[in-house]
């Protein structure tokens, strides 16, 4: 059985095509996870993954968080805007700390 990034992979390629039930095979697919004991879980980490790698594309075409926030609860359901904020708290938690320019936190006398 393939593993979980693959699983989602195929999926999503599925649903873009045209072939219906190939596309509802994927997804039953996703929803029976790799075969393994913890495969439902492996396979929500990789949807995750991918909702975040998504989502990070968003921050260099200008988008801010706010701004996706607002157009998710605009256009879609409450469920939708909840999953997105926590894909956002989730990429924010994994993203390392920043310093300040110049690498130091302390100013020069």
């Amino acid at each position: 059985m393939p593993d979980a990034d693959e699983l989602v992979a195929d999926a999503l390629a599925a649903v873009r095509g045209t072939d219906v039930r190939q596309a509802e095979r994927q997804l039953d697919r996703l929803m029976v996870g790799t075969g393994a004991a913890d495969g439902t879980t492996a396979v929500d980490a990789a949807l995750l993954r991918r909702l975040v790698r998504g989502l990070g594309r968003l921050w260099p075409r200008g988008w801010q968080p706010a701004d996706v926030h607002r157009l998710t609860a605009r256009r879609l359901d409450a469920r939708a805007a909840r999953l997105l904020r926590d894909a956002m708290a989730a990429q924010r938690a994994n993203r390392p700390s920043r310093s300040p320019p110049g690498g130091t936190t302390s100013s020069a006398s």
